[in-house]
C-alpha cells in the first residue's frame, strides 16, 4: 500500500465546559494511537471544527466570557484551554506524529476553528504536537484523488470571506467571522449554557416539535436578532464593522424561521452545481459540516460525510428516547490498483436516555453521559 488516508470529522473539541459537547477522548485516542502503529505513511485529516473556538469561552478568574473581537491572542488562549481539557487527544496526535516521519496530520478549517488561520495559532498548536514539520492547515485537502473540505462554504450562514479574513476594530486584527458566528457568540452562549444538552440533539425540528418552551426561545430570540440586526445595530455600531448582514442572509434567516429548519439540511447539492472540476479530478470527495452520515456513490466517484464525533443523540419521538450517535471515520487506502474506501464505524458502549429526564436536569446529565465514557468535564 502505498498511503492510507484517514479522515475525521467535526470533533468540536472545547474547554470542557457546559459549551463542550465533546467526550469520546479515550475512544479517538484509541483510534489515533492504531494508526501510529501503521508502517505505511498515514495522512490523518481532521476535516474542519475539529476545535471549537467558537463556543469555547475565555476563563478569568473562574468567570467564563465570550469575547466578540478575536483577537491571536484570544484564539491562543483559547487554544490552551482545550489542551488541557482533552490532552489525551493531544497526546495520541503527538505519539502518532513521532512514530513515523512519513506520518501527517492536516487541520482542514472549519467555522468552529476559524481561528487556526491565525500563523499564531498555528505555531502553538505545532509546538504542542511536537513535529511541526509534519502538520499542515489548509481549507483543502486534494491529493491521490481524494478531496477533502468542510463544507462550511456551502453555507450562507458560515462561509468564510476568503477576500477579507480579518477586519481592523480599535486598532486591533481580528477574525472576520460570518454574521451566524458573531450572532452566536454575543446572544447564544448564555442560552447554551442555560439549556446545555439540547444542541447535542440532532432531530432539531423534533426537538423543537417536543420542547415547546425551547422552540419559543429559539425562535423569539433568532427573530429579536434578526430585527436587532436591520433595524438597530446599524446605527448603534454604524463604526462596528463585525455588525453588518448580507441580503441573502437575510432572506435564509427568514426561510429557516418560517419552516423552524434551524439547520441547513445538505451542502451536496450546492457543491455539484459550484465545483465541477473538482468532480472530474476526484474519485473520492468528502465533507464535513452536516452532522449526518451521507454516502453517495456515483458512476465516476463517490461523495462521503461521516458525521460528528460530537456527543450527539437521535430523538425517536415515539417514545421519547435519545440514542447516542455512532462515530465513523473514512478510511481510503491509495494502491497500485487503485482507491478503496470505507466509513468504518467506532463502537462505544453508551446507554439510552430518556428525554423526560435529561430536561429536568441537564447540567446533571451532562456528567452523567461523560463518565459513561470515561470522561471528566470542567464545567
Amino acid at each position: 500500500m502505498k498511503k492510507e488516508i484517514i479522515v475525521l470529522g467535526d470533533i468540536e473539541m472545547g474547554a470542557g465546559t457546559l459549551t463542550d459537547d465533546f467526550i469520546s477522548d479515550n475512544a479517538l485516542a484509541k483510534l489515533v494511537n492504531s494508526l501510529a502503529k501503521k508502517k505505511h505513511p498515514v495522512d490523518l485529516i481532521f476535516n474542519g471544527d475539529t476545535f471549537d473556538f467558537l463556543k469555547c469561552p475565555v476563563i478569568k478568574d473562574n468567570k467564563r466570557s465570550y469575547p466578540r473581537y478575536i483577537t491571536p491572542e484570544i484564539s491562543v488562549e483559547k487554544l490552551h484551554l482545550m489542551y488541557q481539557a482533552h490532552k489525551k487527544v493531544f497526546m495520541a496526535i503527538k505519539s502518532f506524529l513521532k512514530t513515523s516521519k512519513k506520518h501527517k496530520v492536516i487541520f482542514i478549517y472549519g467555522n468552529h476553528d476559524y481561528d487556526l488561520i491565525y500563523r499564531w495559532v498555528q505555531s502553538e498548536l505545532r509546538n504542542i504536537l511536537g513535529y511541526p514539520d509534519q502538520v499542515f492547515f489548509s481549507l483543502n485537502y486534494e491529493q491521490h484523488g481524494v478531496y477533502t473540505e468542510h463544507g462550511h462554504m456551502y453555507d450562507l450562514f458560515y462561509r468564510m470571506n476568503l477576500n477579507n479574513m480579518f477586519l481592523t476594530h480599535q486598532g486591533k486584527k481580528i477574525l472576520n467571522m460570518s454574521w451566524m458566528a458573531f450572532g452566536m457568540i454575543s446572544k447564544a452562549m448564555k442560552h447554551k449554557e442555560a439549556h446545555p444538552f439540547m444542541d447535542r440533539i440532532q432531530n432539531r425540528h423534533t426537538l423543537l416539535t417536543q420542547n415547546k418552551d425551547f422552540a419559543k426561545l429559539v425562535k423569539w430570540e433568532s427573530i429579536k436578532h434578526l430585527l436587532q440586526t436591520i433595524f438597530y445595530y446599524p446605527f448603534r455600531y454604524m463604526s462596528d464593522p463585525t455588525y453588518t448582514l448580507p441580503r441573502d442572509v437575510m432572506k435564509e434567516m427568514f426561510r429557516r424561521l418560517k419552516s423552524l429548519q434551524l439547520e441547513l439540511t445538505g451542502i451536496v447539492d450546492i457543491f455539484l452545481q459550484s465545483k465541477k472540476p473538482v468532480l472530474k479530478k476526484n474519485k473520492i470527495i468528502v465533507f464535513g459540516h452536516i452532522h449526518d452520515r451521507y454516502i453517495d456513490e456515483r458512476p465516476n466517484n463517490v461523495i462521503l460525510q461521516p458525521g460528528s464525533w460530537r456527543d450527539d443523540y437521535e430523538f425517536n419521538q415515539k417514545n421519547g428516547k435519545l440514542i447516542p450517535r455512532t462515530k465513523y471515520y473514512i478510511q481510503v487506502q491509495v494502491k497500485d490498483s487503485g482507491l478503496t474506501w470505507k466509513v468504518i464505524p467506532v463502537i462505544i458502549n453508551r446507554k439510552v436516555l430518556e428525554f423526560k429526564k435529561i430536561i429536568k436536569d441537564q447540567k446533571k446529565w451532562l456528567r452523567i453521559v461523560a463518565e459513561q465514557e470515561g470522561y471528566t468535564p470542567r464545567q
